[in-house]
């Protein structure tokens, strides 16, 4: 099993090693297009890695692309958020779920199992990190929407 590891490992450093003597030898060529390609980095300035070059009609594209993008991401957060402001039918389902999760909390809280699970878990892992402690605002988020219920965490006596 070693000697089988040893080898993987000695293979792929063979592979690694000869990896940038391969590609050194081609030398880069720019893409053919009708204008000339824009240099990335200026001359006579060491850089991290090689110049590349790329065509200006594909970086207009790309901006373009881009901005298209993020207008209609702009338009679809308006439209929910005004929707989630006008529309009566959403704000009784949002009061409806609030009220569905509140019971389905509360049956978690009062289950025994679960809490002497919880209880054995925080024993086992006290000091583990829970991640964010609050997760950050949504953009689309709809006004008046209280906080995620998932922050909370059923209290465990000790």
């Amino acid at each position: 099993m070693k000697t089988s590891v040893i080898v993987a490992l000695f293979g792929i450093g063979i592979v690694l090693a000869s990896a940038p003597a391969t590609t050194a030898q081609e030398p880069l060529k720019p893409p053919a297009g009708r204008a000339t390609p824009e240099q990335m980095f200026a001359p006579g300035k060491p850089a991290m890695f090689q110049p590349i070059a790329i065509d200006p009609a594909l970086m207009d594209q790309i901006k373009h692309s881009r901005s298209e993008y993020e207008n209609l991401k702009q338009k679809i957060m308006a439209r929910q958020a005004k929707l989630y402001a006008d529309n009566a039918t959403i704000k009784d389902l949002q009061a409806k779920m609030r009220d569905s999760q509140k019971k389905i909390d509360k049956i978690l809280a009062d289950d025994e199992e679960l809490k002497k699970l919880n209880e054995q878990f925080q024993s086992v892992s006290p000091n583990m990190p829970s991640g964010l402690k609050k997760a950050p605002p949504m953009a689309f988020a709809p006004p008046n929407t209280p906080a995620p219920v998932a922050d909370k965490k059923p209290e465990v006596a000790r």
